[in-house]
């Protein structure tokens, strides 16, 4: 907004020296125009979103939405599907870092049983509902669900280094 004023002139900005006002009063003869139709289209579009708001606009990690008269959701958010678990087992495998690359079938199988009590407890809906939540908020939700699978993962770990170090 504070462009746009600049560009008509209505405000003549904090300019200390002779030098920093030739170059704004340089620039805004230059570019001008250019800044107030870039102005107006951006002032149209807020104003068109303020009249006009999409509710699906900033949703993350949903997947297809549908826009009828009901706004209703597609039906595939509900629904795990196969594809789904690969997917998930595979960001988690990508995301564990050392563990991953230096005890790559363990990680694998705390990820699958991770994937699949999470799978059961809840539905993908509520799941991707979940992802939007803080970490402190998803950890407190999710982690009895995949507690077993790390406590079991770590007993893994434990025995592989005790095996190593003696």
């Amino acid at each position: 907004m504070t462009i746009l004023l600049l560009s008509f002139g209505f405000y003549k900005g904090k300019n200390k020296t002779e030098e920093q006002i030739e170059k704004s009063n340089t620039f805004y003869s230059k570019y001008g125009i250019l800044i107030k139709i870039c102005g107006f289209i951006l002032i149209f579009e807020g104003c068109s979103n303020l009249l006009f708001p999409n509710p699906h606009r900033y949703v993350v990690g949903v997947g297809k939405v549908v826009l009828d008269k009901n706004e209703k959701k597609d039906q595939g958010n509900k629904i795990w599907e196969t594809k789904d678990r690969e997917i998930l087992v595979e960001k988690c495998i990508k995301e564990s870092g050392l563990i991953g690359t230096k005890y790559p079938q363990i990680l694998r199988d705390y990820c699958e049983c991770s994937m699949d009590n999470i799978m059961i407890a809840m539905s993908k809906e509520e799941y991707l509902k979940s992802l939007q939540k803080t970490i402190e908020e998803q950890t407190k939700e999710q982690l009895p669900l995949f507690q077993s699978c790390y406590d079991e993962m770590s007993i893994k770990l434990d025995s592989l280094n005790n095996q190593v170090s003696k």
